[in-house]
């Protein structure tokens, strides 16, 4: 069977990107032919030719139209224009592949900006199309960005994925609350199928405690409580750093990753007066991503309680769990459906620095306890949210639609 994938912004290191590499990567060994296309974050951009194994094409920019995408070029076009242009352009590459390649499904990914190029190849060409929502996009941007659920790119946003839900052949989301969603929102429900985040189980396993790490981060051997992933709004690390001054002084904060809440956080721990016991690092290299989480003794995810963190699933606790770890969650539905009930994790009231408090005190306190939860976590991810097994969800679905 051959798929054509329709990605949005391959090129940049987040969730987005693992999922997608991952997808493509465990759909050839199952034997699929798999073809990339794919929207760059930037206008013009091109920085991808293989992804996941599989051949990747970006739009294609015509060489006299080219200066006009350069910023230090006296004569440049704006740059909504060239955000339009540059999608018209990714709609001729996905009609070129196609006609070359045959595809028997043209699977498209959030967002909307992408996957409306997949839409219209796939109408015009009578090939059965996948629309993979991976989250409420303008719900984070007007949380994060303080819009106006009123304005006119909130809605506009929303009304092109709904279209993008009601017209396509078939759907599939993240999460059973996402499915809801979109039922909700116009889906056949008979055309919607769910696929998990998943986590690379070989790559992401137990080992030991990297103490000159450790020691180079000023953590010694004391118990680290830390976080990791992207400092946004919606992830609620302000509910974390509240909770420090409550919880046993021979804890040590650690808080890997960046991101536009960086700098109110930096200040709230100074407010607070407990910069002697936390350590932000900023962003740190893939490749030295799980130095960083074998140190790590409970894992935080301190989202806050809003739709999308109700519906829609991080990945970064699924690489703690896979590597061991004592996870604790704030108890929002799209953290629940990562975990096997209490036997994987420890969940606190969302928003709550007190509740989350005394979840990490009775933790420190309990070793033995904390690593029965890591050792039923790496359990839980190997036997269920394994990539190699994920991935095989979406063969029923796209059977049916060949069908």
């Amino acid at each position: 069977m051959k798929i054509l994938h329709v990605f949005y912004d391959i090129g940049r290191l987040s969730g987005y990107q693992i999922r997608s590499k991952c997808i493509v990567a465990n759909q050839q060994k199952l034997g699929l032919d798999v073809n990339v296309a794919y929207l760059p974050r930037r206008p013009g951009n091109r920085v991808e030719t293989v992804f996941g194994g599989a051949p990747a094409f970006g739009p294609d920019i015509p060489r006299n139209l080219r200066r006009l995408f350069d910023s230090e070029t006296p004569v440049h076009m704006p740059e909504a224009l060239q955000r339009f242009l540059t999608r018209r352009l990714l709609r001729l590459r996905i009609g070129e592949i196609a006609d070359t390649t045959r595809p028997d499904i043209i699977h498209a990914h959030s967002s909307w900006m992408s996957a409306a190029q997949g839409f219209a190849v796939a109408r015009k060409l009578e090939i059965p199309f996948l629309y993979e929502m991976r989250g409420l996009w303008e719900e984070d941007t007007a949380l994060e960005q303080k819009g106006s659920k009123l304005g006119f790119s909130y809605q506009y946003f929303r009304a092109r994925e709904n279209h993008l839900i009601r017209n396509s052949d078939a759907v599939v989301v993240l999460s059973e609350g996402l499915k809801k969603e979109v039922v909700l929102r116009g889906a056949n429900p008979e055309w919607v199928g769910v696929v998990p985040n998943g986590v690379d189980t070989d790559e992401f396993v137990p080992r030991p405690r990297d103490s000159q790490l450790a020691e180079s981060l000023g953590c010694g051997a004391r118990t680290i409580v830390g976080y990791v992933s992207s400092l946004r709004l919606l992830e609620g690390i302000r509910y974390f750093i509240e909770a420090l001054p409550k919880v046993d002084k021979q804890a040590f904060a650690l808080i890997v990753g960046d991101g536009p809440e960086r700098d109110a956080l930096e200040k709230l721990v100074s407010d607070l007066g407990i910069n002697d016991r936390i350590k932000f690092t900023g962003a740190v290299p893939h490749a030295e991503i799980k130095r960083y989480y074998s140190i790590i003794d409970i894992f935080v995810v301190p989202r806050i309680n809003v739709k999308s963190c109700h519906i829609v699933t991080p990945l970064k606790p699924l690489e703690a769990m896979a590597m061991g770890k004592c996870v604790v969650m704030s108890d929002v539905g799209g953290l629940r459906e990562l975990a096997n009930g209490d036997e994987t994790a420890v969940f606190f009231k969302p928003e709550d620095s007190s509740d989350l408090a005394e979840k990490l005190n009775m933790l420190i306190a309990d070793r033995g306890y904390r690593q029965k939860l890591g050792e039923n976590a790496r359990l839980h991810v190997v036997e269920r949210k394994d990539w190699r097994k994920v991935v095989k969800a979406y063969l029923p679905l796209y059977e049916k639609l060949v069908r």
